[in-house]
C-alpha cells in the first residue's frame, strides 16, 4: 500500500469491496455451474451502477487481494463487467479482523493529508470495528450484491445514517429499483449480444 498512488482528494468516496458473498455466491455457481470462486456479472453490474451513481473508487478488504495483484483482480472482475479500476487493497494485518484492515488503510492514508468523510464497506461477514457499524452494509452470502441493499448502500454513502429510514426507504422503493436494475441489465445484454 503505497498512499502517494492513490488519486484521491477531500471529497473522494471509497467502498471497502468483499467479493465472496458480495459479488459471488454459493447460489450463483451452483446456477451458472462454474467454480464456487465464480463471480456474478449481474451483481458486478449493480457495483458498477453503485459507482457510477456515487463517484466512488473500489478499495478491495477481500481475502482475494492475497492471491491475486490488483492488475490481476482488475482484469478478473473487467471480464465479468466491471467498467471502473481497482483503486488499492487494504493491508493484510496478522489479526486478521476486516474491520482493523480497514481502519489502517483509512489512517495511513490520512496521515498523508487525505480524510475520508464517506466511505462504505460492503461485505458479508461482521468483523468490522463498532465505529465502523453506521459504514458497514451486509449483504447475506446466499444472495450477495442486490438492488435493494445497492439503494441503502448507496444512500448511506450520501450520508442518510438513520437505520429505520435505510430499512423504510429501501423496502419502499425495492420494487422500483429492482425494476430499473433488470431493465438495465437486459439491455446490456442485449447490447453485448448484437
Amino acid at each position: 500500500m503505497n498512499p502517494s498512488k492513490h488519486k484521491l482528494n477531500i471529497d473522494s468516496k471509497i467502498i471497502f469491496l468483499d467479493i465472496d458473498g458480495v459479488l459471488n455466491t454459493p447460489q450463483y455457481a451452483i446456477q451458472s455451474e462454474e467454480r464456487m470462486d465464480a463471480i456474478n456479472p449481474v451483481s458486478v453490474s449493480i457495483l458498477n451502477k453503485m459507482l457510477e451513481v456515487s463517484g466512488a473508487q473500489v478499495v478491495v478488504s477481500s481475502s482475494w487481494r492475497m492471491c491475486f495483484s490488483i492488475e490481476e483482480l482488475t482484469v478478473i472482475l473487467q471480464n465479468k463487467g466491471l467498467r471502473y479500476p481497482i483503486l488499492d487493497y487494504t493491508p493484510v494485518l496478522d489479526s486478521g479482523v476486516r474491520g482493523q484492515e480497514i481502519s489502517k488503510w483509512i489512517d495511513t492514508n490520512k496521515d498523508h493529508g487525505l480524510w475520508f468523510n464517506e466511505y462504505l464497506i460492503l461485505d458479508d461477514d461482521s468483523d468490522m470495528l463498532y465505529w465502523q457499524r453506521e459504514n458497514f452494509v451486509h449483504t447475506p452470502n446466499d444472495t450477495g450484491l442486490t438492488p435493494n441493499i445497492a439503494y441503502r448502500a448507496i444512500n448511506r454513502l450520501r450520508g442518510k445514517r438513520n437505520w429505520v429510514e435505510d430499512d423504510i426507504i429501501g423496502y419502499e422503493s425495492d420494487y422500483c429499483l429492482t425494476e430499473y436494475m433488470e431493465q438495465w441489465v437486459l439491455k446490456k445484454q442485449s447490447v453485448e449480444e448484437s
